[in-house]
Protein backbone atom coordinates (compact mmCIF):
# COMPACT_ATOMS: atom_id res chain seq x y z
CA UNK A 1 0.00 0.00 0.00
CA UNK A 2 2.83 2.40 0.55
CA UNK A 3 4.51 1.43 -3.00
CA UNK A 4 0.52 2.41 -4.46
CA UNK A 5 0.77 5.69 -2.56
CA UNK A 6 3.96 6.82 -3.71
CA UNK A 7 2.75 6.07 -7.23
CA UNK A 8 -0.11 7.82 -6.76
CA UNK A 9 1.66 10.77 -5.62
CA UNK A 10 4.13 10.99 -9.01
CA UNK A 11 1.41 9.76 -11.43
CA UNK A 12 -1.46 12.24 -9.48
CA UNK A 13 -3.64 11.40 -12.84
CA UNK A 14 -4.43 8.03 -13.68
CA UNK A 15 -5.72 7.03 -17.44
CA UNK A 16 -8.79 5.04 -17.49
CA UNK A 17 -8.30 2.23 -19.96
CA UNK A 18 -11.99 1.64 -20.49
CA UNK A 19 -14.84 3.94 -19.25
CA UNK A 20 -17.65 0.97 -19.35
CA UNK A 21 -15.72 -1.13 -17.22
CA UNK A 22 -16.40 0.14 -14.14
CA UNK A 23 -20.19 0.01 -14.86
CA UNK A 24 -20.06 -3.76 -16.36
CA UNK A 25 -18.17 -4.51 -12.47
CA UNK A 26 -19.56 -8.31 -12.08
CA UNK A 27 -21.28 -10.24 -14.88
CA UNK A 28 -22.18 -13.19 -12.48
CA UNK A 29 -23.62 -13.28 -9.27
CA UNK A 30 -22.94 -15.49 -6.66
CA UNK A 31 -22.85 -15.37 -2.61
CA UNK A 32 -21.42 -19.35 -1.93
CA UNK A 33 -23.98 -19.05 0.96
CA UNK A 34 -24.60 -23.03 0.55
CA UNK A 35 -20.85 -23.50 1.57
CA UNK A 36 -21.90 -21.72 4.97
CA UNK A 37 -23.88 -24.49 6.06
CA UNK A 38 -21.91 -25.49 9.10
CA UNK A 39 -21.55 -21.98 9.72
CA UNK A 40 -25.04 -21.35 10.11
CA UNK A 41 -25.82 -24.68 11.83
CA UNK A 42 -23.33 -23.57 14.71
CA UNK A 43 -25.46 -20.48 14.88
CA UNK A 44 -28.62 -22.07 14.98
CA UNK A 45 -27.70 -24.30 18.09
CA UNK A 46 -26.91 -21.57 19.63
CA UNK A 47 -29.64 -19.87 19.25
CA UNK A 48 -31.66 -22.47 20.53
CA UNK A 49 -29.01 -23.30 23.36
CA UNK A 50 -27.41 -20.39 24.97
CA UNK A 51 -24.59 -22.35 26.83
CA UNK A 52 -23.25 -23.48 23.11
CA UNK A 53 -20.28 -21.65 21.55
CA UNK A 54 -19.57 -20.15 18.32
CA UNK A 55 -16.04 -18.50 17.02
CA UNK A 56 -15.16 -16.65 14.07
CA UNK A 57 -11.72 -15.48 13.13
CA UNK A 58 -11.80 -12.15 11.05
CA UNK A 59 -8.95 -11.66 9.21
CA UNK A 60 -8.16 -8.60 7.37
CA UNK A 61 -5.44 -5.87 6.32
CA UNK A 62 -5.30 -2.36 7.84
CA UNK A 63 -8.95 -1.93 6.70
CA UNK A 64 -9.58 -4.22 10.17
CA UNK A 65 -6.67 -1.79 12.01
CA UNK A 66 -7.81 -1.50 16.10
CA UNK A 67 -10.62 -3.29 15.58
CA UNK A 68 -12.19 -1.09 13.41
CA UNK A 69 -15.23 -2.96 11.77
CA UNK A 70 -14.88 -5.96 13.85
CA UNK A 71 -15.58 -4.56 17.12
CA UNK A 72 -19.00 -3.63 15.59
CA UNK A 73 -19.57 -6.54 13.99
CA UNK A 74 -18.75 -8.35 17.09
CA UNK A 75 -21.28 -6.45 18.81
CA UNK A 76 -24.20 -6.97 16.38
CA UNK A 77 -23.66 -10.65 16.61
CA UNK A 78 -23.41 -10.51 20.57
CA UNK A 79 -26.55 -8.40 20.68
CA UNK A 80 -28.18 -11.39 19.01
CA UNK A 81 -26.04 -14.36 20.13
CA UNK A 82 -24.84 -13.78 23.43
CA UNK A 83 -21.32 -14.22 24.65
CA UNK A 84 -19.07 -11.41 25.52
CA UNK A 85 -14.96 -10.36 25.49
CA UNK A 86 -13.07 -8.89 22.52
CA UNK A 87 -11.23 -12.85 21.75
CA UNK A 88 -7.94 -13.19 21.06
CA UNK A 89 -5.31 -10.80 21.14
CA UNK A 90 -1.76 -10.99 20.19
CA UNK A 91 1.20 -10.54 23.03
CA UNK A 92 1.62 -6.83 20.98
CA UNK A 93 0.16 -5.23 18.38
CA UNK A 94 1.05 -1.96 16.22
CA UNK A 95 -2.26 -0.78 16.52
CA UNK A 96 -2.93 -1.00 20.62
CA UNK A 97 -2.69 2.87 21.05
CA UNK A 98 -5.67 3.43 18.75
CA UNK A 99 -7.67 -0.05 19.53
CA UNK A 100 -10.78 1.68 21.67
CA UNK A 101 -12.38 -1.90 22.38
CA UNK A 102 -9.65 -3.17 25.36
CA UNK A 103 -6.02 -0.98 26.72
CA UNK A 104 -3.46 -2.84 25.03
CA UNK A 105 0.09 -2.68 27.10
CA UNK A 106 3.33 -4.69 26.75
CA UNK A 107 7.03 -4.33 27.94
CA UNK A 108 9.65 -3.25 24.94
CA UNK A 109 11.20 -6.41 25.58
CA UNK A 110 9.21 -8.77 23.12
CA UNK A 111 9.95 -9.28 19.86
CA UNK A 112 7.27 -9.73 16.67
CA UNK A 113 8.23 -11.90 13.91
CA UNK A 114 5.63 -12.05 11.53
CA UNK A 115 4.41 -13.94 8.44
CA UNK A 116 3.98 -10.20 6.54
CA UNK A 117 8.25 -9.84 6.57
CA UNK A 118 9.59 -12.82 7.39
CA UNK A 119 9.18 -15.86 4.66
CA UNK A 120 11.41 -18.33 6.57
CA UNK A 121 10.92 -18.03 10.28
CA UNK A 122 13.00 -20.50 12.92
CA UNK A 123 9.53 -21.08 14.64
CA UNK A 124 5.85 -21.64 13.26
CA UNK A 125 3.36 -18.14 13.28
CA UNK A 126 0.44 -18.32 15.17
CA UNK A 127 -3.10 -17.59 14.75
CA UNK A 128 -2.56 -14.14 14.33
CA UNK A 129 0.32 -14.41 11.90
CA UNK A 130 2.87 -14.24 14.32
CA UNK A 131 4.86 -15.22 16.74
CA UNK A 132 6.47 -13.22 20.12
CA UNK A 133 10.02 -14.12 22.00
CA UNK A 134 11.03 -12.55 25.11
CA UNK A 135 14.28 -10.44 24.50
CA UNK A 136 15.42 -9.79 27.99
CA UNK A 137 17.95 -12.06 28.97
CA UNK A 138 16.51 -13.09 32.09
CA UNK A 139 13.71 -13.83 29.98
CA UNK A 140 11.43 -11.52 32.02
CA UNK A 141 8.63 -9.44 30.44
CA UNK A 142 4.99 -8.23 31.09
CA UNK A 143 1.43 -8.21 28.93
CA UNK A 144 -1.48 -5.97 30.31
CA UNK A 145 -4.73 -5.72 28.65
CA UNK A 146 -7.83 -4.39 29.79
CA UNK A 147 -11.42 -4.59 28.75
CA UNK A 148 -13.01 -1.13 27.97
CA UNK A 149 -16.58 0.12 28.14
CA UNK A 150 -16.41 1.17 24.90
CA UNK A 151 -18.88 -2.01 23.46
CA UNK A 152 -21.41 -3.02 26.11
CA UNK A 153 -20.36 -6.68 25.68
CA UNK A 154 -16.70 -6.56 26.16
CA UNK A 155 -16.51 -3.99 29.29
CA UNK A 156 -16.18 -7.02 31.56
CA UNK A 157 -13.45 -9.85 31.87
CA UNK A 158 -14.72 -13.33 32.48
CA UNK A 159 -11.62 -15.63 31.27
CA UNK A 160 -8.40 -15.48 30.20
CA UNK A 161 -6.50 -18.15 28.59
CA UNK A 162 -2.56 -17.77 27.01
CA UNK A 163 -1.02 -19.87 24.32
CA UNK A 164 2.17 -20.59 23.59
CA UNK A 165 4.23 -23.15 21.85
CA UNK A 166 7.22 -25.49 22.16
CA UNK A 167 10.50 -25.28 23.93
CA UNK A 168 13.29 -26.62 25.92
CA UNK A 169 12.84 -24.09 28.68
CA UNK A 170 11.86 -25.79 31.65
CA UNK A 171 11.84 -22.71 33.94
CA UNK A 172 9.99 -20.09 32.52
CA UNK A 173 6.71 -19.17 34.69
CA UNK A 174 3.44 -16.72 34.01
CA UNK A 175 1.94 -15.23 37.64
CA UNK A 176 4.31 -17.88 39.08
CA UNK A 177 2.30 -20.36 37.00
CA UNK A 178 5.06 -22.98 35.24
CA UNK A 179 5.47 -22.78 31.44
CA UNK A 180 5.23 -26.62 30.79
CA UNK A 181 6.03 -26.14 26.95
CA UNK A 182 6.19 -29.87 25.82
CA UNK A 183 3.56 -29.49 22.90
CA UNK A 184 3.23 -27.89 19.76
CA UNK A 185 0.65 -25.72 21.47
CA UNK A 186 0.08 -25.41 24.84
CA UNK A 187 -2.70 -23.55 27.02
CA UNK A 188 -3.09 -22.32 30.69
CA UNK A 189 -6.01 -20.24 32.25
CA UNK A 190 -5.09 -17.36 34.38
CA UNK A 191 -7.28 -15.35 36.43
CA UNK A 192 -7.69 -11.76 36.02
CA UNK A 193 -6.82 -9.27 38.92
CA UNK A 194 -9.61 -7.03 39.11
CA UNK A 195 -10.59 -6.54 35.47
CA UNK A 196 -7.18 -6.60 34.10
CA UNK A 197 -5.64 -9.37 32.66
CA UNK A 198 -1.82 -8.91 34.04
CA UNK A 199 0.59 -11.44 32.86
CA UNK A 200 4.32 -11.37 34.59
CA UNK A 201 7.06 -13.46 32.83
CA UNK A 202 9.16 -14.69 34.36
CA UNK A 203 12.98 -16.58 32.98
CA UNK A 204 10.58 -17.20 29.72
CA UNK A 205 13.20 -17.05 26.98
CA UNK A 206 13.01 -18.54 23.94
CA UNK A 207 9.44 -19.78 24.51
CA UNK A 208 7.51 -18.54 21.19
CA UNK A 209 4.30 -16.88 22.76
CA UNK A 210 1.10 -16.56 20.20
CA UNK A 211 -1.39 -14.59 22.48
CA UNK A 212 -4.46 -14.57 24.91
CA UNK A 213 -7.61 -15.03 24.69
CA UNK A 214 -10.46 -13.18 26.37
CA UNK A 215 -13.85 -14.67 26.47
CA UNK A 216 -16.96 -15.63 27.74
CA UNK A 217 -17.45 -19.27 28.62
CA UNK A 218 -20.60 -19.58 26.23
CA UNK A 219 -21.75 -16.83 23.02
CA UNK A 220 -20.20 -15.86 19.83
CA UNK A 221 -17.02 -14.45 19.85
CA UNK A 222 -15.20 -12.59 16.89
CA UNK A 223 -11.30 -12.51 16.76
CA UNK A 224 -9.67 -9.64 15.16
CA UNK A 225 -6.45 -10.64 13.01
CA UNK A 226 -5.35 -7.67 11.29
CA UNK A 227 -1.97 -7.22 9.73
CA UNK A 228 -1.05 -3.95 7.83
CA UNK A 229 0.02 -5.17 4.60
CA UNK A 230 -1.21 -8.27 4.47
CA UNK A 231 -2.37 -9.16 0.89
CA UNK A 232 -3.51 -12.43 1.89
CA UNK A 233 -0.88 -14.48 0.33
CA UNK A 234 0.89 -14.94 3.82
CA UNK A 235 -1.24 -17.57 5.18
CA UNK A 236 0.36 -20.26 3.14
CA UNK A 237 2.78 -20.11 5.60
CA UNK A 238 0.46 -21.56 7.92
CA UNK A 239 1.82 -24.71 9.64
CA UNK A 240 -0.87 -27.18 9.21
CA UNK A 241 -0.25 -29.58 12.62
CA UNK A 242 -0.03 -26.20 14.26
CA UNK A 243 -3.47 -24.48 13.22
CA UNK A 244 -5.70 -27.85 13.56
CA UNK A 245 -4.07 -27.73 17.23
CA UNK A 246 -5.47 -23.92 17.56
CA UNK A 247 -8.60 -25.27 16.04
CA UNK A 248 -9.06 -28.33 18.11
CA UNK A 249 -8.64 -25.52 21.02
CA UNK A 250 -11.12 -23.09 20.07
CA UNK A 251 -13.19 -24.62 17.40
CA UNK A 252 -13.73 -22.06 14.65
CA UNK A 253 -17.20 -22.27 12.72
CA UNK A 254 -16.11 -19.25 10.49
CA UNK A 255 -12.70 -17.53 8.61
CA UNK A 256 -13.48 -14.30 7.12
CA UNK A 257 -10.94 -13.01 4.59
CA UNK A 258 -11.01 -9.47 4.07
CA UNK A 259 -8.15 -8.11 1.42
CA UNK A 260 -7.95 -6.63 -1.76
CA UNK A 261 -6.49 -3.03 -0.43
CA UNK A 262 -2.85 -3.94 -0.60
CA UNK A 263 -3.36 -6.06 -3.83
CA UNK A 264 -4.55 -3.05 -5.90
CA UNK A 265 -2.52 -1.57 -8.16
CA UNK A 266 -3.77 1.59 -11.04
CA UNK A 267 -5.13 0.91 -13.90
CA UNK A 268 -4.34 -2.50 -13.42
CA UNK A 269 -6.56 -5.48 -15.55
CA UNK A 270 -4.86 -9.13 -14.72
CA UNK A 271 -5.64 -10.44 -11.24
CA UNK A 272 -5.76 -14.02 -12.36
CA UNK A 273 -2.01 -14.64 -10.83
CA UNK A 274 -4.19 -13.42 -7.00
CA UNK A 275 -7.05 -15.38 -7.75
CA UNK A 276 -4.56 -18.26 -8.67
CA UNK A 277 -2.24 -18.22 -5.71
CA UNK A 278 -5.32 -17.21 -3.31
CA UNK A 279 -6.84 -20.07 -4.56
CA UNK A 280 -4.02 -22.53 -2.91
CA UNK A 281 -4.19 -20.15 0.02
CA UNK A 282 -7.76 -20.91 0.82
CA UNK A 283 -7.16 -24.58 0.13
CA UNK A 284 -4.46 -24.97 2.56
CA UNK A 285 -6.75 -22.75 5.33
CA UNK A 286 -9.19 -25.94 4.51
CA UNK A 287 -6.41 -28.44 5.36
CA UNK A 288 -5.45 -26.02 8.83
CA UNK A 289 -8.94 -26.02 9.53
CA UNK A 290 -11.10 -28.87 8.25
CA UNK A 291 -14.31 -27.87 9.81
CA UNK A 292 -14.83 -24.48 9.59
CA UNK A 293 -16.45 -22.65 6.54
CA UNK A 294 -14.85 -19.94 5.06
CA UNK A 295 -16.34 -15.97 3.83
CA UNK A 296 -14.33 -13.98 1.57
CA UNK A 297 -14.92 -10.22 1.41
CA UNK A 298 -14.30 -8.38 -1.70
CA UNK A 299 -12.36 -4.92 -2.07
CA UNK A 300 -14.47 -2.27 -0.94
CA UNK A 301 -14.11 0.55 -4.09
CA UNK A 302 -11.37 3.21 -3.83
CA UNK A 303 -11.03 6.11 -6.20
CA UNK A 304 -8.07 7.40 -7.57
CA UNK A 305 -7.53 11.00 -9.79
CA UNK A 306 -8.40 10.24 -13.55
CA UNK A 307 -9.01 12.66 -15.83
CA UNK A 308 -8.33 15.24 -13.11
CA UNK A 309 -11.36 13.84 -11.06
CA UNK A 310 -11.43 11.58 -8.05
CA UNK A 311 -13.57 8.34 -9.23
CA UNK A 312 -13.05 4.59 -8.77
CA UNK A 313 -10.01 3.46 -10.07
CA UNK A 314 -10.46 0.76 -12.94
CA UNK A 315 -8.26 -1.62 -10.86
CA UNK A 316 -11.06 -2.16 -8.21
CA UNK A 317 -13.36 -4.46 -10.62
CA UNK A 318 -10.57 -6.79 -11.66
CA UNK A 319 -10.19 -7.62 -8.90
CA UNK A 320 -13.15 -8.16 -7.60
CA UNK A 321 -13.46 -10.56 -10.17
CA UNK A 322 -10.94 -12.40 -9.62
CA UNK A 323 -11.83 -12.57 -5.56
CA UNK A 324 -14.82 -14.26 -6.81
CA UNK A 325 -13.65 -16.75 -8.75
CA UNK A 326 -11.27 -17.47 -6.57
CA UNK A 327 -14.35 -18.11 -3.54
CA UNK A 328 -16.30 -20.13 -6.46
CA UNK A 329 -12.82 -22.32 -7.27
CA UNK A 330 -12.71 -23.11 -3.51
CA UNK A 331 -16.40 -23.10 -2.47
CA UNK A 332 -16.28 -20.10 -0.15
CA UNK A 333 -18.90 -17.79 0.52
CA UNK A 334 -18.72 -14.56 -1.07
CA UNK A 335 -19.84 -10.81 0.28
CA UNK A 336 -19.67 -8.13 -2.46
CA UNK A 337 -18.32 -5.08 -0.55
CA UNK A 338 -18.29 -2.60 -3.61
CA UNK A 339 -21.92 -3.19 -4.07
CA UNK A 340 -22.87 -3.49 -0.72
CA UNK A 341 -21.15 0.58 0.71
CA UNK A 342 -22.71 1.68 -3.02
CA UNK A 343 -20.61 0.60 -6.20
CA UNK A 344 -19.29 2.73 -8.28
CA UNK A 345 -18.06 6.05 -7.16
CA UNK A 346 -18.73 5.21 -3.14
CA UNK A 347 -15.62 5.86 -2.14
CA UNK A 348 -15.82 9.65 -3.15
CA UNK A 349 -19.53 9.78 -1.34
CA UNK A 350 -18.25 8.41 1.71
CA UNK A 351 -14.78 10.34 1.95
CA UNK A 352 -16.72 13.58 0.20
CA UNK A 353 -19.70 14.23 1.89
CA UNK A 354 -21.31 15.27 5.44
CA UNK A 355 -20.64 13.46 7.82
CA UNK A 356 -17.14 11.68 6.09
CA UNK A 357 -17.19 7.98 6.40
CA UNK A 358 -13.70 7.31 4.82
CA UNK A 359 -10.18 8.99 5.11
CA UNK A 360 -8.69 11.49 2.04
CA UNK A 361 -6.98 9.01 0.75
CA UNK A 362 -10.15 7.24 -0.66
CA UNK A 363 -8.42 3.63 0.72
CA UNK A 364 -10.04 3.66 4.69
CA UNK A 365 -12.81 4.09 6.51
CA UNK A 366 -12.93 6.13 9.48
CA UNK A 367 -14.47 4.69 12.63
CA UNK A 368 -18.07 5.91 11.59
CA UNK A 369 -17.96 4.65 8.01
CA UNK A 370 -16.36 1.25 9.74
CA UNK A 371 -19.40 1.04 11.91
CA UNK A 372 -21.57 1.52 8.65
CA UNK A 373 -19.59 -1.28 7.32
CA UNK A 374 -19.64 -3.92 10.01
CA UNK A 375 -23.70 -3.17 10.02
CA UNK A 376 -24.07 -3.91 6.57
CA UNK A 377 -21.79 -6.98 6.76
CA UNK A 378 -23.60 -8.50 9.48
CA UNK A 379 -27.15 -7.57 7.84
CA UNK A 380 -25.80 -10.07 4.50
CA UNK A 381 -24.28 -12.84 6.72
CA UNK A 382 -27.65 -12.72 8.80
CA UNK A 383 -29.55 -12.75 5.53
CA UNK A 384 -28.01 -15.96 4.06
CA UNK A 385 -28.50 -17.31 8.01
CA UNK A 386 -32.49 -16.66 7.88
CA UNK A 387 -32.51 -18.03 4.34
CA UNK A 388 -30.77 -21.19 5.63
CA UNK A 389 -33.67 -21.12 8.27
CA UNK A 390 -36.55 -21.22 5.98
CA UNK A 391 -35.44 -24.05 4.37
CA UNK A 392 -34.23 -26.23 7.16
Amino acid sequence: MIQAAAEAENNPEIKRADSTETSNHIQKEYDGNEYLKRFYEALLSLENDPGQKVRIAYYGDSMTDGDLITQDLREHFQDRFGGGGVGFVPITSESAKSRASIVHQFSSDWKKISFVTDFRPKNSFGLSGNVFFITDSAGSAWLKIKPTAYKKHNSRLDQITLYYGKSKNRSGTVNQQPLIADSLLNSISLSPKGNIADLQFRHAAEIPFYGVSLDKPAGLHLDNFSSRGNSGLPFSLFDTQLMNDFDKTLHYDLIILHFGANVLSYGKKDYSWYGNSMTKVVNHLKECFPNTDILIISTADKASKIEGKMQTDPAVVHLLEAQRNYAMDTQSGFLNLYDLMGGENSMVSWADGEPTMANKDYIHFNSRGAEKIAGLIYDQIIKGYEDFKKSN
